[in-house]
């Protein structure tokens, strides 16, 4: 498919369904202090299984050979690993054994060492180990039981966080205010007296093009009508913090005294409505002379609001010495009714029609966010990555390649380099595909998917892989 909608709809299971099953302690006395079935479960989980009254039977009338007969390489139990027959009733013969999702297992080719293999794609069903393992071709450092081990995880400048004044005090207290403003500054970041700030400023910049709107565009400037009084860092602060002080539904409520139970004394005292309103009402987070329209050259739908994502991208990965070798690809969505170029319709998000989406590379053990990629139709696609998902691989990876050490930056480019090779890249079957597979590869790059149906290797038959679309999800299903 190549539309702008690919996430499969079929997937059935969810929070309410899921495969975690707990014990009762009518079917174990012991199970507050019975250990596990899985590293890190909740006491009590067991893992899916058949159901109390299932019996294992075997079809010999129709040549159903014995279960400790047939090729089981992964070691699958009777109960998901089932009889297939040509046919349904008495006529149909036994042709060979299945998982529920259609997946059979590749057989053994004695023309190449007795090995599984199948298109150049050799099946490992009971586990695998490169036996040449080096940081270019595995997860260097990562074992079964340590998926993740301390020598892949990010490490932070400490000595530049102290340098701009983070001290245990302030990690006690939890100064909020003080961490906000590492990532969205207060001030001119090259006026703040530190010597080489590495941060973007944003409140003055909003204030600089909140002014320029006001007057330039709207001509508030006094002559005629309401003028508008030129607004600085300082009031924007305040105009954001009303915004999360506001617990009601509406916020002029914070100013109405006759209100007690949404009254706010401090906003009250802060800034007056009229004053709010006028601000959010010339508030500007771009250039409006550089804006351009749909059509024009170089036209982006996101240029009216991308100035706080690119400030907190910015300014994270300043404050990050050594990034992480483990990072998630993944999309995040917000609600939006507008007829916004960023906004449409979202499939797959359990209350939530239409608004935007965003494609984020994060660590995968922080909520820091080396990079993003707007997703929208105005990008180009150029063969083979004309999906949306490969296609926003392909460009993530293009934002990252500067921040690896070693590799040529552009002049104009102040992000520090951070990663000590290029990580290892975890996303879901959205961005799955033999093109992403070939195109990391071929990068010296690294990657885990989940595979969508449709794009399991081209040349390798779909019988050797879980292809059917349809399956109930049963015990069954969840015992595999």
């Amino acid at each position: 498919m190549n539309d702008y909608s690919e996430i499969e709809d079929n997937v059935k299971d969810s929070e309410e369904n899921g495969i975690i099953s707990f014990l009762s302690a009518s079917d174990n006395d012991n199970v507050a202090s019975s250990p596990p079935e899985l590293d890190n479960a909740p006491f009590g989980w067991t893992r899916p299984g058949p159901p109390d009254d299932w019996k294992f039977s075997i079809d010999s009338k129709r040549g159903e050979p014995e279960f400790n007969a047939i090729d089981n390489p992964g070691k699958w139990s009777s109960f998901t690993f089932r009889a297939k027959f040509s046919s349904a009733g008495a006529a149909g013969k036994y042709t060979h054994h299945v998982m529920p999702a259609g997946a059979i297992p590749v057989p053994r080719n004695p023309e190449n060492c007795n090995k599984r293999m199948e298109c150049g794609y050799e099946f490992h069903y009971d586990g695998w180990k490169h036996q040449s393992p080096t940081k270019f071709n595995t997860r260097e450092g990562a074992t079964r039981d340590d998926l993740f081990p301390t020598s892949r995880r990010c490490q932070l400048d400490g000595n530049l966080l102290e340098k701009m004044g983070l001290t245990a005090e302030r990690m006690k207290k939890k100064d909020a205010l003080f961490f906000y403003q590492l990532l969205c500054p207060l001030i001119d970041p090259l006026q703040s007296g530190i010597t080489d700030d590495p941060r973007q400023g944003f409140y003055t910049e909003v204030a600089h093009f909140t002014n320029m709107y006001a007057v330039g565009k709207r001509k508030r400037n006094g002559d005629y009508g309401h003028g508008f009084r030129l607004v600085n860092a300082e009031e924007l602060v305040n105009w954001d913090g009303i915004v999360a002080r506001n617990v009601g539904k509406s916020i002029g409520d914070c100013w109405d005294s006759s209100k007690e139970n949404l009254y706010d004394p401090v906003i009250d005292e802060t800034m007056g409505l009229r004053r709010w309103l006028d601000i959010k009402a010339n508030m500007k987070t771009s250039n409006f002379n550089l804006e351009k329209k749909r059509g024009d050259e170089g036209y982006d739908p996101t240029q009216k609001y991308r100035l706080i994502w690119d400030v907190a991208v910015h300014n994270i990965n300043a404050f990050v010495k050594k990034a992480g070798l483990d990072c998630t690809i993944d999309e995040t969505s917000w609600a939006n009714g507008s007829y916004s170029d960023v906004h449409g319709r979202v499939k797959g998000k359990p209350g939530l029609c239409k608004g935007g989406q965003h494609t984020l590379c994060l660590d995968t053990h922080h909520r820091f966010m080396y990079c993003y990629t707007p997703r929208h139709k105005f990008f180009s696609r150029e063969a083979p990555f004309t999906q949306e998902g490969p296609a926003e691989v392909k460009r993530i990876v293009e934002l990252l390649k500067p921040l690896v050490i070693g590799v040529t930056e552009d002049d104009s480019d102040r992000r520090r380099q951070i990663f000590e090779e290029p990580p290892c890249l975890s996303m879901d079957n959205h961005f799955s595909g033999d093109n992403v597979s070939q195109f990391l590869g071929e990068e010296g790059w690294k990657g885990i998917f989940t595979c969508r149906r449709d794009r399991l290797p081209r040349k390798c038959p779909s019988k050797y892989f879980h292809h059917l679309k349809q399956v109930e999800v049963s015990k069954r299903s969840r015992a595999a």
